[in-house]
């Protein structure tokens, strides 16, 4: 093709199909039309405000407001407000031309920089959310400075088509009416069912009343904003309000509220910690609004990471807002308003835990787990509260903050531990944590106890899925323990490394005892030790080192078994889990201890028999003796839990400890009088 002259070709656009594919891009749900409805009534009222203080010559000088109803029988949603209206020449201008805002040219025009703060639209494209909720829109109007009535302006556009139609009519009140005709069976479900919801949702926060235009209930909390319309210290308002804005999970009134004042960026608004642990949201818990419209729910990047156990509802009229987006610039003020507001959050964390204890207890007994797991995510939570942390220590039932158990640790007698924080899992067995308990008292120490994580259903789930901590029982606490005990110089020591709760008896004459009982053992690997322990009434105990692994092992068998009863067929995995929680638990079956209480006057009497001189190890009397320590080692399991019978410590202090007494005394008195065993006891 030879070289020539260039020759124009226009470009062609379909609109009736660039559109709806504009709709879907900006605005992916439909409900988000309310927003932009909202939100265009507001920025009307702003404007007939200004108007009226401007001295401008208005025909309607009452308080702006907006009523909102759906028709169900005519399938219609419709948004009227009492603002500033439009004239024919705006309608053309704005409606028309998409990109085009009445808002951002309004803006040009005033100098009002607290004003500028109350617009909300800018870039003259909330009109397409309507056509993703239905299929044409009506808007009705007039301006508030035309006083005929005859002069209102009636602009229709139905979905698909190209071209808008305008015509003059009559409006008898200065204002705005705009009718969206609902297309879809879905979208008419949900007006039905959450438009009240949908209208608190987007507007809660917006300067002008909204109202069912039904009924005349109020359906947002203007006038009763207490940051905007009362004092915003007041933290009994700021509660009422949170109940009242009836916040999901906050049914009754919060634990916490911190009033959130103007800083580096201009933001006002409520921090809560609220009365119900299953409220947490691991990604985030800020309504975000800016110049009163709500941006987005459960904002992410707001509060400080770990605040998992705060929500937050904040408004920043500084910053930059794409509406179409449904997202906030991620500009500089944005991160100003983000690190000036978690500022405010861990110094107002930081009064109520120093200046109000008793109100942090009871903070931390509803999220005990939610607040150890902040202080290891953040440091500057760390700074905030750790100290205030409340523990069990193994003294008394009493609780301890660590600040305090620091300073009692610092005073202690035993000069080897005064820089140490020791801890006791719940997870050992009673018998074993009342022996340390014991011998801590008897050196005048204590240790702060770990116990199992309970938290939110939200950290919960990650927890089981291990994806946030360590899934032992004890994984948080000893973690933040850990972090503690580092921050403040100090050794985090378990207390087995300072007291031996069962110590093994030195004395030679326990030694036939113990080679009875391994002897009934046969091939277990098991640790036999003579062992002074308290109470006597208990003859010996089974001591397992990895009980709290075990009761992991024992729960992943039962939720095996209940998949395989639920299923007509063995899934792999189930298998896969009853193989490694089997294998597992045989391997600690052999970490067993076995102790054999030379307190007890049961094994005081076993330990004559073993040593008369009369007494000759005769088959019978093997069989005996062999028979009663077998006994006391199904005791042991049974008192400990591993047994299946549920006769429970009744038994083992009364009717078969009688039983073997009886034994005992029996072949006692054969063999001081040397009595032939078989002319007296039965086979």
């Amino acid at each position: 093709m030879a070289e020539g002259e260039w020759r124009e070709i226009p470009i062609t656009v379909e609109v009736e199909r660039l559109l709806p594919m504009l709709a879907d891009s900006l605005y992916p749900r439909a409900d988000m039309a309310i927003r932009e409805l909202l939100a265009n009534a507001a920025d009307a009222a702003t404007k007939k405000r200004d108007m009226i203080e401007g001295g401008e010559p208005v025909v309607d000088n009452t308080e702006p407001h907006i009523d909102i109803r759906y028709d169900d029988m005519g399938h219609q949603l419709i948004v009227r407000d009492t603002g500033s209206g439009m004239t024919q020449e705006d309608v053309e201008a704005h409606l028309t031309k998409i990109g085009v805002s009445g808002t951002r040219i309004y803006e040009e025009q005033i100098h009002n920089h607290e004003l500028l703060k109350e617009l909300i639209g800018q870039f003259g494209i909330g009109l397409l959310a309507c056509f993703k909720l239905g299929e044409d829109v009506t808007i009705v109007t007039r301006s508030v400075l035309d006083p005929n009535p005859g002069s209102g302006t009636e602009w229709r556009a139905e979905k698909g088509e190209p071209r808008a139609r305008v015509r003059p009519a009559r409006v008898d009140t200065p204002g705005t009416t705009v009718t969206v005709k609902i297309g879809s069976r879905e979208n008419r479900q949900m007006l039905r069912e959450q438009l009240h919801a949908l209208v608190r949702f987007y507007g809660d926060l917006l300067p002008v009343a909204i109202r069912d235009a039904a009924s005349n209930d109020p359906l947002n909390s203007y006038g009763r904003v207490p940051w905007r319309d009362g004092d915003p210290d007041d933290e009994r308002a700021l509660a009422e309000y949170l109940v009242r804005r009836a916040v999901p999970n906050v049914v009754n009134p919060p634990l916490w509220v911190m009033p959130v004042q103007p800083g580096a960026v201009d933001m006002q608004g409520v921090v809560y910690i609220p009365n119900n642990p299953d409220f947490v949201n691991m990604r985030g818990s800020v309504d975000l609004y800016v110049r009163h419209m709500l941006v987005r729910r459960d904002c992410d990047g707001v509060l400080p990471e770990g605040s998992i156990f705060c929500h937050a509802v904040i408004d920043c009229p500084d910053l930059t807002m794409i509406m179409s987006k449904d997202e906030v610039m991620r500009d500089s003020q944005f991160q100003h308003f983000a690190d000036e507001l978690g500022r405010q959050l861990c110094a107002g964390l930081r009064l109520l835990a120093t200046g109000r204890p008793r109100d942090f207890h009871i903070v931390q007994r509803t999220f005990d787990m939610e607040l150890k797991y902040g202080a290891t995510r953040n440091p500057k939570l760390f700074a905030a509260y750790a100290d205030e942390l409340r523990f069990f220590v193994s003294s008394d039932a009493r609780t301890k903050t660590l600040r305090e158990y620091c300073e009692s640790a610092r005073q202690r007698e035993d000069e080897q531990w005064r820089n140490s924080i020791l801890y006791v899992s719940v997870n050992v067995s009673a018998q074993e944590r009342f022996q340390i308990d014991r011998v801590l008292q008897e050196r005048q120490l204590e240790a702060v106890e770990l116990r199992p994580s309970r938290g939110s259903s939200g950290l919960q789930q990650q927890m089981d899925s291990g994806d946030v901590i360590p899934r032992e029982a004890e994984g948080l606490d000893k973690r933040f323990l850990e972090m503690y005990a580092q921050e403040r110089g100090m050794e985090l020591v378990s207390a087995d490394r300072v007291v031996d709760a069962f110590p093994a008896s030195e004395d030679e004459k326990w030694r036939k005892v113990e080679d009875l009982f391994r002897s009934v053992l046969g091939a277990r690997v098991c640790e036999v030790k003579v062992s002074a322990f308290q109470p006597a009434d208990l003859p010996i105990l089974l001591r397992v080192p990895s009980q709290a692994g075990t009761r992991h092992n024992l729960e992943q068998i039962r939720q095996a078994t209940e998949k395989v009863r639920a299923s007509s067929e063995l899934p792999r995995e189930v298998l896969e889990v009853l193989e490694r929680a089997s294998k597992m638990m045989i391997d600690e079956s052999g970490a067993l201890e076995l102790l054999v209480n030379a307190n007890n006057s049961l094994v005081q009497l076993l330990e004559q028999v073993l040593s008369t001189d009369a007494y000759r190890a005769w088959d019978h009397d093997e069989y005996i003796l062999g028979t009663v320590a077998a006994d006391l080692y199904n005791l042991a399991l049974q008192y400990g839990g591993f047994a299946l019978s549920s006769e429970g410590i009744t038994t083992v202090v009364t009717t078969r400890r009688r039983l073997l007494e009886s034994l005992l005394n029996a072949l006692m008195i054969l063999a001081q009088q040397n009595v032939p065993r078989d002319s007296v006891l039965p086979h």
